[in-house]
């Protein structure tokens, strides 16, 4: 058999086509069929070009109910005896349903690949990710063939096996010179789509904000307990100082104005949030009223000009309110 036949029937068995034997009308030998959505006709004509290599294949349009707009367009071979040895290997005992072993995963080449992800495959909206879709029996094997080929781990979910970012670029160098042109938009998202997408992301995260402010300052105040050393290697690679990495989280924080004290929750604050607002910068110190106001004196005498000149301001606003 011809290299590109097979690895189209392999691609496509492990994807959407299947291997059908009529037993009633007494047929000894097996067909091939597949059938997709009108979007994919260049595509299935693609196969049937391929096909007619081997075997006689024919091309139909009919009504069906699992696709949108009531239209399915199908392909079909004539009964072949090769297409039975394979009907064996993937119905192996007449069983109903497709299993496959790791001598056929084994056999794909990256035409094969192409074949199995311009059936199965899925892009993910921003383009970073792709996965893939088998049945659920055969997922651990598909997994384990995958992180073979891709030397390193795959995720699995509800049939899918999903992969990273460099798992994706790996897997399309591979794949990119047998895709079809009309399934281009499984490698790329357009621009239009994308912003579009971000258009809508913006407003859910407007209205989900809106709603949820108090459960937001919760998840991160946890978020910032649990992962303190790592915010801080963060920032450190960023080159960037913060108050936190100067200023430890077991000890408190004193306003230089009102003295108030805050608790680690609040130690991100630069300023007092209770009565001072933007005046009364904060200032790390133990909870003791005595190291506060020596702290107080000290912020006095290094900024009294300023000091005096927001009396002064404060002093006038209130005069110009009582006339």
């Amino acid at each position: 058999m011809d290299q590109d036949v097979k690895q189209v029937l392999l691609g496509s068995m492990l994807g959407d086509g299947h291997l059908s034997l009529n037993k009633k009308n007494q047929c000894i030998n097996a067909s091939f069929v597949e059938m997709h959505h009108p979007r994919q006709k260049e595509y299935l004509l693609w196969k049937k070009e391929i096909l007619e290599k081997e075997f006689t294949v024919k091309y139909t349009e009919s009504k069906s109910k699992s696709y949108r707009g009531g239209k399915s367009v199908a392909i079909y071979t004539w009964i072949h005896p090769i297409l039975t040895k394979y009907h064996q290997v993937f119905y192996p005992n007449g069983v109903k349903e497709k299993t496959f072993s790791t001598k056929i995963l084994k056999q794909l080449t990256p035409m094969g690949l192409a074949v199995w992800y311009m059936d199965d495959g899925h892009l993910s909206k921003w383009g970073n990710t792709a996965k893939i879709s088998t049945h659920p029996k055969e997922i651990m094997r598909v997994k384990e063939y995958f992180e073979s080929l891709l030397s390193s781990k795959c995720t699995t979910h509800q049939g899918d096996i999903h992969f990273k970012k460099d798992q994706t670029k790996k897997f399309f160098d591979m794949i990119k010179p047998y895709i079809h042109q009309s399934m281009q938009y499984k490698l790329k998202v357009p621009e239009e789509t994308r912003k579009i997408i971000k258009k809508k992301k913006k407003e859910y995260l407007k209205k989900y904000r809106a709603k949820n402010k108090e459960k937001i300052k919760i998840s991160q105040r946890q978020y910032h307990k649990e992962n303190r050393e790592k915010l801080l290697n963060q920032a450190r690679k960023r080159g960037k100082k913060k108050y936190r990495e100067l200023h430890p989280l077991k000890e408190g924080l004193v306003c230089l104005k009102c003295s108030s004290t805050f608790n680690q929750t609040h130690c991100a604050q630069k300023y007092c949030s209770k009565k001072c607002s933007k005046n009364g910068y904060l200032i790390l110190n133990p909870r003791s009223k005595e190291k506060a106001k020596e702290c107080k004196r000290e912020y006095y005498q290094k900024n009294k000009e300023e000091i005096l000149k927001r009396m002064k301001i404060n002093y006038r606003l209130k005069q110009e309110s009582e006339e």
